[in-house]
């Protein structure tokens, strides 16, 4: 519900704030006191387009803000936009235009779009006459609204069609994403199959490339190492002018065996020289077989540097080592498998295709039927709603139409995600006219006494929890005046009701009623609105039966419409608590 509103510098109004109740709000005053200002505000927080001309005279910004009760889909879309929530469940929302004709718009505080703010509370205010925040005319919320009245079959009905149709369409985004991408699977598949032939033919072994490296290494130096050996063996063992080593380790080895019968210290030394000279010994022995079995290969070096070089070009291209390039090798082959297994794949998918297509044109038909079944009763209650508000020879139908977009073609048929159809509420006002969409109807009064003869039918189905109707009394008057009053206050019982009215009949039926009226305070044009009670409502009730004029018969008059409201309030909620119990 809406909980309080304040408007400033908006049009003739310098400020007002107000707190408001549940129920029915009635706002009355004197023509051209201003009282559609106020639906004017709540259109313009609404989103609605306005120009700088609505800022008033001598101020820089309009300003409108209100505080909302949040409900479950506020809430949604607050989590959704990460927007902090009051503790309270109060939503806060503002809209501001500037001279320079920039709008700015909070949340909670927080700056969002007139697109996001206005999707914020179309699911909570509904404002009916002369403004375009009107859901139940566009044709996706009549389908939305006439689908509840079929119950929870027709629903389930319903889903099952979208499911149906999003899974379709899924597949037939798959099928053609494989058809337009034919000729690439076909290159990917040519190149795939040359990546893994040419690394396969490498014939790649894991650490093969440090062994070629380390065979370079020695096949490069070949001449050095057998040169620095015949040296090493030349100095060691084979020095032909005696100071070989060995020799000189002998030589040595004799003197300190003559020495160590004399000292026995020098017997410990002594196995450590025969110890040395036995470990030259075999020193020299390896160097020798290592010698003779020096070879090389004239043409391996060459092999060597072929087979690295091949190895560089596989890596530049498939990875920083063999290790990487055998690892591509079998991603690659994975790749290849799905893409030539990709008809057997899109067989499948045209299999599946084809079930579900006959599926939808069965569940959508069914669908169809279901709605076709809830179209006349309907009409009916519709129709006796609108002969009980004055338009006693309207009449009322719902068109079946063909989806005009998002939809596909099955055997002829069109489906869309909601079904075979949209529908469109259409309305025959007078005799000898033809049916028009209620969006084409030009009156806001009539337009106006269909919305609530729509909402007293939806009452049960539609839960926006605030509504607002301006100049709905327009062109009624007797009997028809006490069946709306009464029509508007059944329904504020579930939801909280504004109406800007000049029927006294109405305004007696009111659980608030606000007094509109214009003042002139330093040569300015002001707007005060006031809270009516007890004798100052009286007086009003008065003003609206007689005119300008105030008499002691419209005053009585005026009380007897306040009782008899009254009264008639009292029985609907005995009947109520009876019905209850």
């Amino acid at each position: 519900m809406l909980l309080a509103l304040r408007v400033k510098d908006f049009a003739i109004i310098d400020e007002i704030t107000l707190d408001f109740h549940d129920g029915l709000n009635v706002i009355t005053g004197e023509t051209g006191a201003g009282k559609s200002l106020l639906v004017d505000a709540l259109a313009f927080l609404l989103g609605e387009r306005a120009s700088t001309d609505i800022i008033r005279t001598g101020s820089n910004r309009s300003l409108v803000e209100a505080m909302f009760a949040m409900n479950e889909e506020a809430e949604r879309l607050l989590d959704e936009w990460e927007i902090p929530k009051e503790k309270d469940g109060t939503l806060l929302v503002s809209r501001e235009l500037n001279k320079n004709g920039r709008s700015k718009c909070r949340v909670n505080g927080e700056l969002v779009t007139v697109g996001m703010l206005e999707r914020l509370l179309s699911n909570i205010l509904e404002i009916h006459g002369q403004h375009e925040h009107q859901k139940i005319l566009h044709k996706d919320f009549q389908l939305e609204v006439f689908d509840l009245l079929g119950g929870d079959s027709l629903i389930k009905q319903k889903e099952k069609v979208k499911e149906l149709f999003s899974r379709l369409k899924g597949l037939y985004s798959e099928r053609e994403e494989i058809y337009a991408k034919e000729k690439e699977r076909q290159q990917r598949i040519d190149l795939l199959s040359f990546q893994i032939e040419e690394i396969e033919k490498a014939n790649l072994r894991m650490g093969e490339e440090e062994e070629l490296l380390e065979q370079r290494q020695k096949l490069q130096n070949f001449e050095k190492i057998r040169y620095g050996i015949e040296d090493a063996i030349k100095y060691l063992y084979e020095n032909n002018e005696g100071y070989s080593a060995f020799e000189l380790i002998g030589e040595g080895l004799n003197s300190i065996k003559a020495l160590s019968s004399i000292d026995e210290n020098i017997s410990r030394i002594l196995e450590l020289l025969e110890n040395a000279k036995l470990y030259l010994s075999e020193a020299v022995d390896n160097l020798m077989r290592y010698k003779d079995n020096l070879e090389i290969d004239p043409n391996a070096l060459e092999y060597i540097e072929e087979r690295l070089y091949r190895i560089s070009q596989l890596k530049r291209k498939y990875g920083k080592n063999i290790e990487e390039i055998l690892d591509y090798k079998e991603k690659a082959k994975e790749e290849l498998n799905t893409l030539s297994n990709m008809e057997a794949h899109l067989e499948n998918i045209e299999k599946e295709i084809k079930e579900l297509e006959e599926k939808l044109l069965y569940e959508s038909e069914v669908l169809s039927q279901m709605r076709k079944e809830v179209v006349d009763n309907f009409v009916r209650k519709v129709e006796n709603e609108l002969k009980d508000l004055g338009m006693e020879h309207a009449r009322f139908s719902v068109d079946f139409q063909e989806p005009t977009g998002g939809f596909i073609f099955i055997d002829g048929v069109k489906v869309g995600e909601k079904g075979r159809e949209v529908i469109e509420f259409m309305l025959l006002s007078n005799p000898g006219e033809s049916f028009k969409p209620l969006r084409h109807i030009a009156s806001g009064g009539e337009l106006s006494r269909i919305m609530l003869a729509l909402k007293t039918i939806l009452n049960e189905v539609d839960n926006t929890p605030v509504l607002v109707f301006d100049e709905i009394d327009t062109g009624i008057g007797g009997e028809t005046a006490y069946l709306l009053a009464q029509k508007l206050w059944n329904i504020s019982k579930k939801r909280q009701i504004f109406c800007v009215t000049h029927l006294p009949q109405i305004a007696a039926w009111a659980d608030y009623h606000f007094h509109v009226e214009k003042k002139i305070i330093n040569d300015q044009t002001r707007i005060r609105v006031s809270l009516l009670e007890d004798k100052i409502r009286v007086m009003e009730i008065s003003r609206m039966l007689g005119g300008s004029i105030v008499s002691e018969v419209s005053q009585q008059h005026a009380k007897e419409l306040l009782i008899k409201a009254s009264e008639l309030k009292s029985r609907e909620n005995l009947r109520e608590i009876g019905g209850g119990m």
